[in-house]
């Protein structure tokens, strides 16, 4: 008979670096604790899992040194496969992206606590791509929708975007997922169902005067690392500008750089954190340096924008109406210029006529005699 695992043999299992998310390496992860995972994972209710996530990191890691062995041909033979994957479910359950897609199928149609989804290295098909999409239409709750190294393609990004048009998703990130310039109708259908979904929840928060709404929608977006070109930054500045997205990560598409970025909402430079997480205090200094940059590309376009005037070197006028504002303000410099150099003096403020008194008063009227 199955068990649920308590939350202190899932933290032992998984690789938990948040509260009540729960990343597990399955390649690395022994055969005999698949089956009460499974159970754990469907009966979720009592633990409040908030985010899942899978991938066969081990086993990567190991073809990556294989691999680099075989370079060096002093180092040949030294490289065995790790202990761990020699008894994992990776290694011993020959159907297992199958049985995954079909836990994910159960787990995630009526989930109301996952929050998070994030799978990485795993050699998805088209047809476990289509089912996991199906089964995310069905999730109310999901707010975060991570894929890292995993063959999505334009095909299967396609199928992820229909999945997310009606959901609250609120970061989705596609990170060397082979995606091409082929995906811009679905990007773009995507963008614009996120901006409808943010303008019914803000006239939904303005009926119910709630001020505390916020971004409700799809606002943090990461394609690094893949296969786009400038064509693709060019077609959707125009709609990424207008939307709600905050920030859109293209780093590792290396048709796109600095000089070819139009908007500010686009993000460059952040290199792979997941290579090196050594030094919290460089990733801090990189993120600083990026939000860095985007910030001067927003003054930047805000400086060369058409509705953006130079009142003095160090000040603007912004919006549809800056030019009758700079000319109002130029107007009042040039009366304020005549006043100093006396060209002109003040008006002098007009006297109030006096008011004509009346012939009789309201009692002389009355009493006439």
């Amino acid at each position: 008979m199955d068990q649920i695992l308590s939350l202190e043999e899932l933290k032992k299992i998984s690789k938990s670096s948040e509260k009540n998310f729960y990343e597990f390496d399955l390649s690395a992860i022994y055969i005999d604790y698949w089956n009460p995972l499974k159970y754990t994972l469907i009966q979720n209710g009592p633990l409040n899992i908030q985010g899942i996530g899978f991938n066969y990191q081990t086993f990567i890691n190991f073809q990556a040194q294989l691999k680099q062995a075989k370079k060096n041909t002093s180092s040949k033979g030294m490289y065995h496969p790790p202990i761990e994957y020699e008894g994992s479910i990776q290694k011993n359950c020959k159907d297992l992206i199958p049985e995954l897609i079909g836990l994910l199928s159960r787990i995630i149609p009526k989930t109301r606590t996952i929050r998070q989804l994030s799978f990485r290295t795993m050699p998805f098909g088209l047809n476990e791509i289509e089912i996991l999409s199906q089964s995310i239409i069905q999730c109310n709750s999901l707010r975060v929708l991570k894929f890292s190294d995993i063959p999505l393609y334009d095909n299967g990004f396609a199928k992820i975007c229909e999945s997310l048009k009606r959901q609250a998703v609120q970061e989705l990130q596609c990170k060397n997922c082979g995606l091409s310039d082929a995906i811009i109708p679905a990007f773009v259908d995507l963008l614009e169902n996120h901006c409808r979904i943010q303008k019914i929840a803000e006239k939904h928060a303005e009926q119910n005067k709630d001020k505390n709404l916020g971004l409700v929608c799809l606002h943090v977006i990461d394609f690094s690392n893949n296969n786009l070109t400038t064509r693709f930054v060019d077609e959707i500045h125009e709609i990424l500008d207008s939307s709600p997205v905050t920030s859109l990560e293209l780093t590792g598409n290396d048709d796109i750089d600095f000089s070819t970025v139009q908007s500010p909402k686009i993000v460059l430079g952040g290199g792979d954190d997941s290579t090196d997480k050594s030094s919290s205090i460089s990733a801090r200094e990189k993120e600083l340096e990026r939000e860095n940059l985007r910030l001067k590309r927003v003054v930047s376009s805000l400086v060369q924008g058409k509705d953006v005037v130079a009142l003095r070197s160090d000040m603007y006028a912004v919006g549809d109406r800056a030019n009758e504002l700079a000319e109002h303000v130029r107007i009042l410099d040039e009366l304020c210029m005549k006043f100093e150099s006396g060209e002109m003096s003040p008006p002098r403020p007009k006297k109030k006529p006096a008011k004509k008194k009346r012939a009789q008063s309201a009692r002389s009227r009355l009493f006439p005699y």
